[in-house]
């Protein structure tokens, strides 16, 4: 049975921290599609791939 971290039960050393990143940016990408933000990258000062890579 897991522990709810799929990081941890690869044995990945900051598991608590990867999980937290990925629960953030779930979040973030349902708020986006939410509110059809389409301009995302610009509100969030970051280039268009970058934001595209992590969602």
């Amino acid at each position: 049975m897991g522990t709810g971290n799929v990081y941890a039960d690869l044995s990945y050393g900051d598991a608590d921290e990867m999980l937290i990143k990925a629960q953030l940016v779930a979040k973030i990408a349902e708020i986006i599609k939410r509110k059809g933000i389409t301009q995302a990258a610009a509100l969030l000062h970051m280039p268009q791939p970058k934001l595209s890579n992590l969602l």
